[in-house]
């Protein structure tokens, strides 16, 4: 939408276009989906898997691994129905394990361990195993430009990994 923001409008048609000359109708453009500091961004339904930067350099990888099933990890931001830290521990998790498909993981829990650190408690779908992922949110120390539009660089936060451990599947 470049009239809420110049970064989508600059680079959102030219990703629509490259990625329509991969995947044809399946690719819709719209007007607005959020993170402009992120454009171009995309949304592959009806998993609801955010991803953002997708350039034209990026569009042949991108493009396989959506085509495959596969989550593509560099542009990743986040499923649209977790908030922000459970965002975080999904991606966290699939660089953990190595596992992309769309649905390898379940969500079955988040807990507030204490401020600022969370529990995100995932189920395996294929084997079961269940994969607890801890992540803290801590101040960056650098500030970031939040659109196109705005001059004025503010800090954000920033979700790293505190702890992870995986449990194989109960034989009961």
């Amino acid at each position: 939408n470049e009239k809420r923001d110049q970064c989508c409008g600059l680079r959102a048609l030219a990703a629509a276009q490259s990625l329509q000359k991969k995947l044809g109708s399946r690719v819709w453009l719209t007007s607005h989906v959020g993170g402009h500091r992120y454009a171009a961004t995309g949304v592959v339904l009806p998993f609801g898997i955010m991803f953002g930067r997708l350039d034209d350099a990026d569009s042949n990888e991108f493009t396989q691994d959506i085509e495959a099933g596969r989550i593509h990890l560099p542009t990743l931001r986040g499923r649209s129905m977790y908030d922000p830290p459970t965002q975080a521990a999904e991606f966290y998790l699939r660089q953990q394990t190595g596992l992309r498909d769309f649905d390898a993981f379940r969500l079955v829990s988040v807990e507030a361990a204490e401020t600022d650190r969370w529990t995100a408690t995932f189920k395996e779908t294929a084997e079961g195993a269940i994969h607890r992922v801890q992540v803290e949110r801590r101040t960056s120390e650098f500030s970031v430009i939040g659109s196109c539009g705005e001059k004025q660089a503010e800090p954000t936060d920033l979700y790293e990994l505190a702890g992870y451990q995986r449990s194989e599947a109960s034989r009961a």
